[in-house]
């Protein structure tokens, strides 16, 4: 197992996050370990009011941060941390996702809303209330609490078709978390909890899968660029969060490496809901395994932090 020591930067902020990188372009992601430049909400003229600073849409990558208490998304810069933007008027922004064009999709209590990359433009919107997202090739799928009680179901809209797809979770994973999905975005991953609590389990749409390693607190799944990572917010039943790196085969997940996020300044203690890994691109098909950690705190004030994930190695 390895160590993750957090450097912490200023931000007042709760909720996901999500890095974009422009269509080809190369990372410039700071060295693993490295923390971003401190930062804080942007400020504008036009409160209340989304807005973008001019020439936004060609940076080449962009940080979404979303704020629960504001109900706002916040982006930056993330080579510079310099605020570039705010999108505001969200019914609790929560999960975020990207496509190949670097779109992005913030999952809301009123829908999964598309916004095109850099810019204030809606440019879709998917309705239900959303708790977490992914892009494909030629659809979008979006998890979605059912409106009048019972589980979690994930839905799939495709592209140009008048087609939906939606598959129900299973008791085990009653309530899920934000999704995942494996290399060529055929199988998503969720972790889940049973209706009435109970053991944390990982599910896809056909079976609950088995998983070499116990999770103690249910968070997000993502590709990581080689394997999925899926998130503890209680790693080994203590207050740190874990990264755990899996190939799937089947309906078997089978851990290849993890990472303990400990927080110095917190007497090592973490708690975090969604870690996003920083590949070379952000979207699904990336072959370029991520290094590069950027997560929230759950607890108030909640800091911005980044770090680094060690490349994943078979365990015995």
């Amino acid at each position: 197992m390895s160590d993750l020591d957090i450097k912490r930067s200023t931000l007042g902020l709760c909720g996901a996050l999500l890095l974009l990188n422009g269509c080809g372009a190369a990372s410039t992601a700071s060295s693993p370990g490295t923390p971003l430049t401190p930062l804080a909400r942007p400020a504008h003229s036009g409160h209340g009011q989304s807005w973008m600073k001019p020439g936004t849409a060609n940076i080449k990558e962009l940080l979404y941060v979303s704020d629960l208490a504001t109900d706002d998304v916040y982006v930056y810069d993330y080579t510079s941390g310099e605020a570039v933007g705010k999108l505001t008027g969200f019914d609790q922004p929560g999960a975020q996702c990207v496509d190949r064009r670097g779109d992005v999709y913030i999952a809301t209590a009123s829908g999964l809303l598309g916004y095109k990359r850099g810019t204030t433009h809606l440019i879709n919107t998917i309705p239900g209330v959303a708790k977490g997202c992914v892009v494909h090739l030629k659809s979008y799928s979006a998890l979605l609490s059912a409106s009048s009680g019972g589980p979690d179901h994930d839905c799939t809209w495709y592209k140009h078709q008048k087609r939906i797809s939606c598959w129900e979770s299973s008791n085990a994973c009653y309530t899920m978390w934000p999704i995942g999905s494996d290399f060529a975005g055929v199988v998503q991953v969720a972790e889940g909890e049973p209706s009435g609590g109970g053991a944390v389990a990982v599910c896809t749409e056909f079976a609950v899968l088995s998983f070499n390693q116990t999770i103690y607190s249910p968070g997000s799944v993502m590709w990581d660029g080689k394997y999925l990572a899926l998130t503890d917010q209680k790693a080994g039943g203590a207050n740190q969060t874990g990264i755990y790196q899996a190939s799937l085969s089947h309906r078997t997940l089978t851990v290849r490496g993890e990472t303990v996020l400990t927080d110095p300044c917190a007497s090592g203690a973490t708690e975090v809901a969604q870690p996003f890994i920083v590949g070379t691109t952000n979207t699904l098909r990336n072959k370029q395994q991520g290094t590069v950690v950027v997560a929230q705190m759950h607890y108030a004030p909640a800091p911005l932090i980044t770090g680094s994930i060690r490349p994943a190695a078979i365990r015995s």
